[in-house]
């Protein structure tokens, strides 16, 4: 009832929040409504919702800890046939990175131009990547078809 709308409220310490986004409101309605909102943020932060009625009432959502994407280790394509690119966020990633199978051998990799190619053939699976970037060590799986 009477729901003018949503701001999204971003916080780096959980405590001094700012408005990044405001998301309009139903008003009134009887039916289920979901909203949705991406934002682009690399770091890590706090998020909550003010839910602000037309009369100026507000009340506020738990807040919840979103991990941001500066250092995280992301592959693509994934799955994909042995080629693929690692992207570290704003991060810097360390060589070597090493690419293990399951029971925990190591595949070659060869950079190339931007890309890391897998020195062998290999079969069909979920293979782990082990990278540092920024001097934190991190496992990503692999899905080689």
């Amino acid at each position: 009832l009477n729901n003018k709308g949503f701001e999204v409220e971003v916080a780096e310490d959980a405590i001094n929040f700012r408005k990044i986004a405001f998301v309009e409101g139903a008003g009134n309605s009887t039916n289920s409504i979901n909203y949705q909102l991406s934002t682009n943020n690399p770091n890590d932060g706090y998020y909550r919702l003010r839910q602000v009625d037309f009369d100026g009432k507000f009340t506020y959502s738990p807040i919840v800890f979103v991990e941001g994407m500066a250092g995280k280790v992301m592959v693509y394509p994934n799955p994909n046939s042995g080629v693929f690119s690692i992207s570290v966020g704003k991060g810097k990633l360390d060589l070597p990175a090493r690419l293990l199978n399951a029971q925990g051998k190591e595949c070659s990799l060869t950079p190339e131009g931007g890309m890391f190619r897998v020195k062998e053939s290999l079969p069909t699976g979920i293979y782990f990547l082990h990278t540092v970037v920024a001097g934190k060590a991190t496992v990503t799986k692999v899905i080689i078809k």
